[in-house]
């Protein structure tokens, strides 16, 4: 489910590659990996650290999740406002 058409079509896009959530929490996401001939699934449950909310002065929002000590930061917005800030590293 998403809050508008772009979520939307980022649910199903995701869906369509085998990525599902399970569930959510404010403290955690759980979400289940299917590979491609749906006989392997992963269920994996990220910490989410902090939630930046979509700002109109940002144009973007971010998610900072922990799951097997590894830390990811997942950010979402117009590619305005996103390419500006990578670096040839990114």
């Amino acid at each position: 489910e998403g809050d508008n058409a772009d979520d939307l079509v980022l649910c199903q896009a995701a869906s369509d590659f085998g990525v599902r959530m399970i569930s959510r929490s404010a403290q955690t996401v759980a979400v289940r990996y299917i590979d491609s001939t749906d006989t392997q699934r992963e269920d994996v449950e990220y910490e989410i650290l902090c939630l930046l909310p979509f700002d109109s002065s940002r144009k973007r929002m971010s998610i900072i999740v922990r799951t097997n000590d590894k830390i990811y930061l997942y950010i979402k917005g117009a590619e305005t406002s996103i390419w500006p800030n990578l670096s040839e590293y990114n």
